[in-house]
């Protein structure tokens, strides 16, 4: 971290001490473990989110595992060609597997860390017990005491001892501090390779072994949860010592934040002081942590950046601010410890409004919008006020926490800056009152623009608890904030609900459909019994699993085309809930309501929100003929179709229903363009659309936006494809993928221009003639189809009902 050469004058006159990079202590820095014994315990959901991603490929891996394929065997023969006399190399790396896990287990019982040891034991445990379910379920028989060991003869699938020590570096690593943490993962990485290349295991045996470890630690620390990691408060006066600052009575304050310790005591001034301490050993801080709560709340700064940018970016914007003569605290001092956290000390911070007993509204709130209105002439944004943002200095108001502010000139953030305030006013003084204010402080226009973001998941995680801690009702204080501006309040798209009758006629048109279908397509129904009955739970468990992984790409890709930053998580769960939705409606207008309804929740007018879903939508059907042109007619991947659709073949209907489609759209446009009121009425309807539209395709010169918005839509396609082909497997035959991209894609579309809610029977036909004409036989090829949809139609619902009523329960819809 560069130094500041003697500091910048702050607004009371006086200068900050210099940041520093004190010289690092080795001994210090060689340490094993991250925290003193004892310490805090805590269970994270990204545990569990880690058992899921790690069980979810092994089990896909393990399907394809034995026998080896075609990589697999190049690989082995490239192990073969390599000369026996480098064995001790790869010797060398399963002794330092096993040397870093002697290191572990030795440290931990000499440092006494009991609970760690029993941490390690259990996972190890499962991790064994893992790795014998998975051999019985890839070999058909429990493994030897010689291939759990050493592999056998011809190496193990999976290797029970690389597990083994996979769950003991991975159940350790919380603990451990980051050199060590990196330390064993390279001990892991290494160690499979050469087992692999000593040839104990394949190359997929290795990969299973190391997931099962992994899903192993996870388990063990969901069961008992794991070291926070935290720096403690000797830590914090020492390594303040070491940057010159001397700070007494040092105590953990009550409000924290992910990967920052914050912590409150006495300058050598008899000042109060602020020190927040950024720990590289944080548990919350750690890569798989941060990256799940970046996904579900997208003003979470913790993954911005490393450590010392963070406190560089903190202590700068803070004195930018100063500079300005807004209210903040001064930086007294930023560095790097001797354990390489990074830490800022902050004079005048006060003391956070929320922990004040008596607190005169009347007088705070003024100085609240003054504060953010000086903030806003520097150009900065904050993005993330609550009353915690804000302390209280001998009666006067100061602006403490500026980790989240940035550096902006959109109007976006500088609106959600103001909508933030205007709730947590509402919370201070009520509706009523706080009408008065805000029409004082920003007038008609300003309080039309602040409108759209009052609105639950616009705000910040502390206004959402603020405004329901006062009961405070959103929608009341739209109306009567759009009553005193005298605009009309944004109303949000409406939904259709499902019903029972909705679910019965989708039922009913499902066994028309059937009926029809093995009626005219010379399907033995019995046959048809039989093979269901008899596939492979395996393969067809695992096509279930593959296909509810298509969520998340396609959030990734509505995310790309939302001209604002909006959370993973909740975007996931929008995907989901559209297989719900489905139920009622045509899943195209079904997505495009709840997209509507989500991205006006986010702050965003109906138009702009419904450009977003079209814009998604017409970028999927970009990827899809991109798709087919790649692949049917440059030629990328060998495509097995032999599809006759003559006059005599019983597929001639097809061309037929596409021309009477076709003809039907060519009609509309005609007597929509001929009449002059309906053309009239359209342009009326579409011009706004188009004008918003435009704003958010505008927002898509970023690479990064392309690439989510493209790069979502192909994944999607190929998930659906590898669903395809698993669905295939479950019945004994297999496609290429070049061939499943071809009918799954050719499906879709066509089950898109059939007004039939989710496309079933036509779906379904569409799928069986397409795995028809690839050569597998006509029963083979419905009973794909129909576990096929089973897997990505009929039973999502289940789950997309609960992710709808998540949605509902936290005012995304």
């Amino acid at each position: 971290m560069p130094h500041l050469r003697g500091g910048i004058p702050n607004r009371n006159g006086r200068r900050s001490k210099p940041m520093a990079v004190p010289r690092r202590n080795t001994r210090a820095s060689m340490r094993l473990y991250s925290a003193k014994a004892g310490g805090a315990r805590e269970r994270s959901a990204s545990d569990l989110a880690l058992l899921l991603f790690t069980l979810a490929p092994t089990l896909l891996l393990g399907l394809i595992a034995v026998p080896e394929s075609g990589f697999e065997r190049a690989v082995s023969a490239f192990v073969a060609a390599v000369p026996r006399g480098l064995d001790i190399i790869w010797r060398l790396g399963i002794a330092g597997l096993g040397l870093w896990v002697v290191t572990v287990l030795i440290g931990a019982a000499l440092l006494r860390r009991w609970g760690v040891l029993v941490e390690i034991g259990l996972s190890m445990i499962v991790g064994l017990g893992f790795a014998m379910i998975a051999s019985l379920r890839v070999n058909r028989s429990w493994p030897s005491v010689d291939q759990i060991v050493t592999g056998g003869a011809h190496g193990a699938v999976p290797l029970a001892l690389l597990a083994v020590a996979a769950s003991l570096s991975s159940a350790a690593g919380p603990h451990l501090t980051k050199p060590a943490r990196i330390g064993g993962r390279w001990s892991i990485f290494v160690g499979a390779a050469s087992a692999v290349l000593l040839g104990l295991t394949t190359p997929a045996g290795g990969l299973i072994s190391v997931l099962l470890g992994v899903a192993a630690a996870a388990s063990a620390h969901l069961g008992l949860g794991t070291s926070t990691g935290r720096p403690t408060v000797e830590e914090a006066t020492a390594a303040l010592r070491a940057l010159g600052l001397e700070v007494t009575a040092l105590t953990s304050s009550p409000r924290q934040s992910s990967g920052i310790v914050e912590m409150n005591g006495i300058g050598a001034d008899r000042e109060p002081m602020r020190v927040k301490v950024y720990g590289r050993d944080a548990r919350d801080a750690q890569l798989l942590n941060a990256m799940w709560r970046r996904a579900w709340y997208s003003n979470d700064t913790s993954f911005s950046g490393s450590r010392e940018r963070q406190v560089e970016h903190e202590a700068f914007i803070t004195l930018l601010a100063a500079a300005s003569e807004a209210g903040v605290p001064d930086v007294v001092a930023a560095g790097m410890t001797v354990q390489r956290d990074a830490i800022i000390a902050l004079r005048g911070a006060g003391r956070p409004l929320t922990n004040l007993v008596s607190l005169d509204a009347t007088q705070v709130v003024p100085q609240l919008w003054e504060l953010i209105h000086q903030l806003h002439n520097a150009r900065i944004v904050h993005g993330d006020l609550s009353l915690d943002s804000f302390g209280s200095v001998d009666g006067t108001v100061v602006l403490a926490e500026l980790a989240p502010a940035t550096m902006s000139i959109s109007d976006d953030e500088r609106t959600t800056d103001l909508a933030q305030l205007s709730c947590i006013t509402a919370a201070l003084v009520g509706v009523d009152a706080a009408v008065g204010i805000l029409t004082e402080q920003l007038g008609p226009a300003g309080i039309e623009a602040v409108l759209p973001y009052l609105q639950v998941p616009a705000l910040s995680r502390e206004s959402r608890r603020s405004i329901k801690t006062a009961d405070i009702d959103l929608g009341q204080f739209r109306t009567a904030l759009a009553g005193a501006a005298e605009v009309e309040p944004p109303e949000s798209a409406k939904l259709r609900r499902v019903s029972p009758k909705s679910i019965a006629t989708v039922g009913l048109i499902a066994f028309v459909a059937f009926s029809l279908i093995s009626t005219f397509g010379n399907i033995d129904l019995a046959e048809l019994a039989d093979l269901l009955a008899d596939m492979s739970p395996g393969w067809a468990f695992a096509a279930l699993c593959v296909a509810q992984l298509v969520y998340v790409p396609q959030a990734i890709a509505i995310r790309g085309a939302s001209p604002k930053e909006v959370s993973l998580g909740p975007l996931t769960m929008l995907q989901a809930s559209v297989a719900f939705i489905a139920l009622a409606v045509p899943s195209t207008a079904g997505r495009l309501a709840l997209n509507v309804r989500f991205f006006q929740r986010q702050g965003m007018t109906a138009p702009t929100a419904l450009s977003v879903g079209a814009i998604d939508g017409f970028s999927g059907f970009l990827v899809q003929i991109t798709v087919l042109l790649l692949t049917l007619v440059v030629g990328v991947g060998q495509v097995d179709l032999t599809l006759d659709i003559s006059g005599s073949s019983k597929l001639g209907w097809i061309p037929i229903a596409l021309g009477v489609v076709a003809v039907c759209i060519v009609v509309a446009v005609v007597v929509a363009v001929a009449v002059p009121q309906l053309r009239t009425r359209i342009a009326d309807r579409v011009r706004p659309v188009v004008a918003d539209a435009r704003l958010t395709l505008s927002s898509l010169q970023s690479p990064a936006k392309l690439a989510q918005l493209f790069g979502g839509n192909l994944l999607s396609e190929l998930i659906l494809a590898a669903a395809l082909g698993l669905s295939l497997g479950a019945f004994g035959a297999s496609a290429n993928l070049a061939t499943l991209l071809v009918i799954s894609i050719g499906a879709a579309l066509f089950g898109g221009f059939m007004p039939v809610p989710g496309g079933i029977g036509v779906m379904e036909a569409a799928l069986a003639t397409g795995l028809a004409a690839t050569g597998i036989d006509a029963s083979t090829a419905m009973a794909t189809a129909l576990l096929f949809r089973a897997t990505t139609y009929y039973l999502p619902p289940l789950w997309g009902w609960m992710a709808m009523r998540w949605l509902q329960r936290n005012s995304f819809l």
